[in-house]
């Protein structure tokens, strides 16, 4: 049912640690990619580098035969180049 999972393509990582997400009996996933896509302040694309020996975090949603891939996300530094108070998290890809 569409209405039982979480709207939105992000998962806060504090939310994660602190067990919001357990009834979704989440799975840590890796998703190894080049580069991501943020909006700045005037909702341009501002693509952002990653370097190749890290990837992003994400997480895996199960809710009945669903399955939904979430991207997990932090508080972005203050000169992050894409002016969003949130960022994906980078974690290393081995």
């Amino acid at each position: 049912m569409p209405g039982d999972f979480v709207q939105g393509p992000c998962a806060r990582l504090e939310s994660v640690r602190e067990g919001r997400w357990n009834r979704y009996a989440p799975r840590p996933v890796k998703i190894p990619l080049t580069r991501f896509m943020e909006r700045d302040q005037r909702n341009r694309p501002c693509w952002v580098a990653v370097a190749p020996d890290q990837c992003l975090q994400g997480l895996i949603a199960h809710h009945g035969d669903d399955r939904r891939v979430y991207v997990v996300t932090v508080d972005a530094p203050p000169d992050s180049p894409h002016g969003q108070p949130r960022q994906p998290r980078l974690i290393p890809r081995g």
